[in-house]
């Protein structure tokens, strides 16, 4: 892929200018379409669907430090898995 001028990196490869525009492509169409379900202590476990992408996750609340929960954020299907951003984006 290399060889046609695609590559695939981490967030830690890229340039400060890239992660600005990763910034902004997440604020743009990213974000708006993410549904987070936080679980708490006797609160059954959230349906997760067969064959799609969900992210787990361990939250804690900004004004009770100690109290910490468990989010699903289901990745919605009609999002790119890989996004371009610097020269692969022209």
């Amino acid at each position: 892929m290399a060889v046609e001028g695609i590559l695939v990196g981490t967030v830690d490869d890229a340039t400060d200018a890239e992660r600005a525009e990763l910034a902004r492509v997440f604020a743009r169409q990213i974000f708006p379409v993410l549904t987070p379900l936080a679980v708490g202590p006797g609160q059954p476990f959230p349906y997760i669907s067969g064959l799609s992408l969900s992210l787990g996750l361990q939250v804690r609340a900004t004004l009770r430090p100690a109290e910490e929960r468990f989010a699903r954020v289901k990745v919605p299907e009609g999002l790119n898995r890989f996004v371009s951003i610097g020269h692969a984006a022209c």
